[in-house]
């Protein structure tokens, strides 16, 4: 893999990453805030430390779910592009 190649692949998992972590920390938050809600019944104290939790464990979910199928994906495009494209006639 030329150096080219591999700085690509790097910022694309480093942005995967990144989003990833934004969609875990608000799926996380929403998530823990009904669980805070439910486990904690203090009207405003559950429910923000519900999300809080959640917010955090969900962005490291994210991070982590979201660098490995940027790497899975960039394996599968690759052994794509090395085989030739066969057209059949009918």
């Amino acid at each position: 893999m030329t150096k080219a190649k591999q700085d690509e692949a790097t910022k694309q998992k480093e942005d995967n990453g990144k989003a990833g972590s934004l969609a875990g920390v608000g799926a996380g938050a929403l998530a823990g805030a009904q669980v805070g809600t439910v486990l904690l019944p203090i009207p405003v104290a559950g429910t923000f430390t519900g999300a809080l939790v959640g917010g955090v464990l969900g962005s490291r979910v994210g991070k982590n779910t979201a660098a490995h199928c940027s790497i899975n994906s960039t394996q599968k495009n690759q052994t794509a592009q090395k085989r030739p494209l066969k057209i059949k006639k009918m």
